[in-house]
This record gives C-alpha cells, structure tokens and sequence, in this order.
C-alpha cells in the first residue's frame, strides 16, 4: 500500500512538472545592450526634426519682370533636407539657391536674367512610409540667410516650433550619423519615396574640425541629405544634439561632406602653423644677418 502511495505522488509530481513546462510564459528580452542601440529607437526620436523641402526660384528680368518655364511659376525647383534646432530649420545652400546647382540656368548664367527665390513649402518626415506621402505646407514671411565662409543655409520658422539642441563643446569625432536617400536615380519630385539610414560613424575632421568626411556608405539609393548628432548621457536619458550637416561640398557638387556648426568653443579654435626644421634655421640665418648689419 505504502509503494502505491509514494507510486501515485511521484507520477503525479512528474505530471505537474511536465504542466509546468508546457505552460510557462516567461517572456524572453533580448539583451539590454541591443535593446537600447537599436536604430528603431533612434529614429524615433529624431525623425520629427526632419522636414523634406521643395524650393523653387524663377527669374527676374531687368525691368523686373518675372520668367517661369513650361508656364509654370517657378523656373527650377529642388528638393533637399532640413533639421529643425532652436526654431531654425538648417539646410544646406544649395537647397536655399536651388541655381546653383541647376544645369539649366547655367546656361542662362551668362544673361541679364537674375535668379530669385520662389515658394518654399516643406513636409513632415516619416520613417515608416513606403512611399513619400508628403502634404507640403507652404512657409510664408519667413527669414533666411546662408552662413559666410561655409555650406550651411537656415530659414528662420515662425514661433515656437519643438527641436532639437545644437552641440555645444568640441566636436565629436564618434557619434551618430543620419543619411537620406531615394531609391530611384531620377531627379526628386513631390511623390518620391525617402528612406532614412542611421550608423554610429567615426568622422575625419580637419583640423579646425570645421569639415570632416566619412567613409565610404553604401546605401542602395541616392543621397539627399542628412545630419550628425552628438550623444549626450544624463541620469536616465540620451541626448541627441545637431552637431554638423551633411552636404555637397562647395567647390565639388559631387562629394558629400560634413559642414561642423561653430560653436563658442569651436569658433576660437585656431590652425597652429608648425614650423618645420629648415625654416628654423632660415630664420635663425636672417637674424644673424640683420645682427651683423646693424653692428
């Protein structure tokens, strides 16, 4: 009797355990490190800062009559990206002067026909359309200008518009970098589809750390665009400041650089120039010399 007793309770502990095993839930995260590197996460909460811009530019005449092209109101339009930070949406110059970039005015460059900026309208980035699905809302009374000595343009929003904070300190060489880029070759339009690629990137600064280059990025598209942040560590929270933004290169449309924003700390960085052994020495000749002369 006692063996069927300790019989019974040993099936029946077996039994619960293999229940057990058949019911349990536990939920299974993946590691905290993958968890908060991951590029969903990022994207989230950067996208918002984004606009898709479209400018047009006609031309004026010299008795101040305006021209379009294929009886439209403009005579080019670009497409290109912008960031907002500190209610100012920052861009590159060649999306605020579309012509210079343009292949058909250059060959008007050369006539009296001036180029003009025309309408600016702008549309809301989202990471998770397939296809552009941009609602452009035009900018009106707004204030724009290009920063001296760089590629960097600005138009100036009305009212408190959220964004993000510009870095402030030395420029990092590590931090976040955030391309653009279609998949279709073709010139922009209003309904071509953006794609949005974040990588954390080493940059190549020059010595001011005014420009600075990346390595080569495959992406299966064209570029557009783009913008590299700093990562910012508080009790609790990650920071993502504007650091520098991503453009073709003054003097070469083809090459795409970063253009760092100057800062109180960066714009007292100065080129040390270092003086190699023969100009020492050449130096140290043409002081005796003026020795000698004026003894």
């Amino acid at each position: 009797m006692k063996k069927g007793l300790i019989a019974i309770i040993i099936f029946t502990g077996i039994a619960s355990v293999a229940i057990g095993q058949t019911r349990d839930t536990t939920l299974k995260l993946k590691p905290l490190k993958t968890f908060v590197s991951g590029t969903s996460i990022v994207k989230k909460a950067l996208y918002k800062a984004f606009r898709v811009i479209q400018q047009d530019y006609y031309l004026i005449g010299d008795e101040g009559v305006p021209f379009g092209r294929g009886n439209q109101q403009y005579f080019g339009r670009h497409y290109g990206i912008g960031v907002v930070a500190k209610n100012v949406l920052w861009t590159e110059k060649q999306v605020l002067y579309p012509w210079l970039t343009d292949k058909s005015y250059k060959v008007l460059a050369a006539d009296s026909l001036k180029p003009t900026q025309g309408k600016t309208q702008t549309a809301y980035f989202h990471y998770n359309y397939h296809a552009c699905n941009c609602k452009y809302k035009e900018l009106k009374g707004i204030k724009f200008d290009s920063i001296p000595l760089n590629n960097i343009a600005y138009y100036k929003l009305p009212g408190e518009t959220p964004s993000v904070k510009l870095h402030e300190g030395e420029i990092p060489k590590l931090g976040i970098m955030v391309m653009f880029y279609t998949i279709d070759n073709e010139p922009m339009n209003g309904s071509t589809p953006v794609k949005m690629s974040i990588t954390k990137q080493y940059v190549d600064w020059n010595d001011a750390r005014t420009i600075g280059k990346l390595k080569k990025i495959k992406l299966p598209g064209k570029i557009i665009g783009g913008a590299f942040f700093s990562e910012n560590f508080e009790m609790g929270t990650v920071g993502y400041h504007l650091a520098a933004l991503y453009g073709r290169a003054t003097n070469n449309p083809n090459q795409w650089v970063l253009t760092a924003f100057q800062n109180k700390f960066t714009s007292k960085l100065t080129v040390i120039k270092t003086i190699t052994g023969k100009e020492g020495n050449r130096k140290k000749r043409r002081r005796k010399r003026r020795g000698r002369r004026n003894n």
